[in-house]
């Protein structure tokens, strides 16, 4: 007996998954595929959707969302992805894991692919050395090397050079919105900011490599929104005025709730 019942449960749940990827397909897929064969709304219709009420889940009803996505207006819009895979688990990853890691990425389609640190590790600047070698120039363009914003009394121009040497197609800039002691982000870090950036596009033109792309992370940015909205989009919207593509807002904390993240994104996109 017991057997049977635990026999049943699991049939019971494997339903319960087969309705549920069902839903999915009705609220998901449907939608694209018709805009790619075109179906007439009406043909729409005669799909069957779950109903969200567990009384009506036989019931045979139009798939609204589908509909709806059909009759709506074509955008054409463009979503550059932007992966940190291999720097997250940086300590985890050989130089060789992260060569194959990042040859998937780039089959997967992702377009930068955030791949280490060579001025601080030394794994990184061997990963670098080996990618510019065994890695296809697509692929090596993708890859993003990163470094702290160096100030003027620790040397900007060898990491300028360090990160030039790496080959990689984009280059990343860290820098603290307010750092562990209170400190906020200072206009004299911002016109070094500025310098380091101007100094890596002279370089990249020097070598002839064109469309490389400038991403400043400013960490601690949605703890700063939290502390001083004000301030926080202040100095969101002077790093952005610095001369880089694309400024990167980062939870360093990790304490931000999804409504957070997107008060912040939604505030600093109005402000920039």
């Amino acid at each position: 007996g017991t057997a049977f019942m635990m026999r049943s449960l699991q049939y019971a749940i494997c339903l319960s998954a087969l309705f549920n990827c069902y839903q999915m397909l009705c609220e998901a897929w449907i939608p694209v595929v018709s805009k790619v064969v075109h179906r007439p709304s009406k043909e729409l219709s005669t799909f069957r959707c779950l109903s969200k009420k567990r009384s009506n889940i036989f019931r045979k009803q139009p798939c609204r969302s589908a509909v709806a996505m059909f009759n709506e207006p074509r955008v054409e819009s463009h979503v550059d992805i932007y992966d940190a895979t291999l720097t997250q688990r940086q300590y985890d990853l050989s130089p060789e894991d992260k060569l194959r890691i990042a040859e998937k990425l780039h089959l997967f389609g992702i377009h930068y692919i955030e791949a280490g640190w060579p001025v601080v590790l030394p794994r990184d600047r061997v990963f670098f050395l080996r990618a510019r070698s065994e890695l296809n120039p697509e692929l090596l363009k993708s890859l993003v090397a990163m470094a702290e914003l160096p100030d003027r009394n620790s040397g900007p121009g060898s990491v300028v050079s360090t990160l030039l040497e790496t080959g990689a197609g984009s280059f990343g800039l860290a820098i603290d919105a307010f750092d562990s002691e209170g400190q906020w982000l200072s206009a004299e870090r911002i016109e070094e900011l500025r310098t380091c950036i101007a100094d890596l596009r002279a370089g990249v033109q020097q070598r002839g490599a064109a469309g490389a792309a400038v991403f400043v992370h400013l960490h601690n940015a949605l703890d700063a929104y939290r502390e001083d909205p004000a301030r926080a989009l202040a100095i969101m919207t002077a790093v952005a005025g610095a001369g880089g593509n694309a400024v990167v807002l980062v939870d360093s904390s990790g304490a931000a709730t999804p409504w957070e993240v997107e008060a912040c994104i939604a505030a600093a996109s109005a402000a920039l």
